[in-house]
């Protein structure tokens, strides 16, 4: 739910005149409505997050609510004026379709977007790091990201 709470976040933050950095975003779940055919294609295949929780946890987040709602549902958020977004989904999640679907969108308001797919990975296998060299190099990928949107200052010396 991490990274589809700070995509509802950044597109309220842009209609206060706010705007972030930059966004990286680890297989966010984006539609609420669950319109996305990699639920079912992908049932069988996403050995962390299975269909049943994700309805699951619809029920619990939005029980009365329009999942289709932006708030809730970043794929049918408005983020024009948004700033640079990174994506990182395995071509084998329940999840997939949430991540490029969002992904087409917000290229198709200009929003400079990148998307790092994986053949057969778990559902935020980046946890996985120190153990599994994709999630390592995910990882690397996402901190060059960051680095890219971010000014670090020096540290100060001490006099």
């Amino acid at each position: 739910a991490g990274g589809g709470l700070a995509l509802a976040l950044m597109a309220r933050l842009l209609q206060t005149g706010d705007r972030p950095a930059g966004l990286f975003a680890f297989s966010p779940w984006t539609d609420l409505s669950c319109g996305g055919a990699s639920l079912v294609e992908n049932a069988d295949r996403d050995a962390i997050l299975p269909v049943e929780r994700i309805r699951e946890l619809r029920g619990m987040v939005a029980p009365d609510s329009d999942p289709k709602d932006p708030r809730l549902s970043p794929l049918f958020a408005v983020f024009d004026g948004a700033p640079p977004v990174y994506f990182q989904v395995s071509e084998s999640e329940i999840l997939r379709d949430d991540t490029l679907a969002l992904a087409s969108r917000l290229e198709g308001s200009g929003v400079d977007t990148r998307v790092d797919t994986w053949p057969d990975a778990p559902h935020v296998w980046q946890i996985f790091c120190g153990w599994v060299p994709e999630a390592d190099e995910a990882l690397d990928r996402a901190a060059e990201f960051i680095r890219g949107r971010i000014k670090v200052s020096p540290p100060r010396s001490e006099s």
